[in-house]
């Protein structure tokens, strides 16, 4: 399977990605709040990492290697790598989709916008 991600999110705003060894990988994609249903992924609501504190969040791009545990970083935000997956069409990736966890209180009321 092919991987189409990094020329789609070229033009992409720039991300970081800390491994728990101290690696750094550079990417390229965007942050956005995670928004389904109003009730879904609310503060106080289990969620099947645990009992959730704050909102969730999902990054949408280029970012190889993306596992749980890892440190994103993009924009002065810092995110928890919750799960990381491969979307694929057609036989060839076109992002990585990971949900996040922001780390840092003093944003947790931040929509994201």
């Amino acid at each position: 399977m092919g991987d189409s991600a990094e020329r789609i999110y070229r033009n992409g705003p720039a991300a970081t990605l800390r491994k728990p060894d101290g690696s750094v990988v550079t990417g390229r994609g965007l942050v956005a709040r995670l928004k389904t249903q109003a009730s879904d992924y609310a503060p106080g609501q289990r969620h099947e990492t645990g009992w959730m504190d704050s909102p969730l969040w999902v990054f949408t791009g280029s970012l190889p290697g993306a596992e749980p545990g890892d440190q994103l970083e993009q924009g002065g935000g810092c995110y928890r790598v919750l799960k990381a997956e491969k979307l694929p069409l057609g036989g060839r990736v076109v992002c990585l989709r990971a949900v996040l966890e922001r780390s840092g209180e003093e944003d947790a009321g931040d929509d994201g916008t």
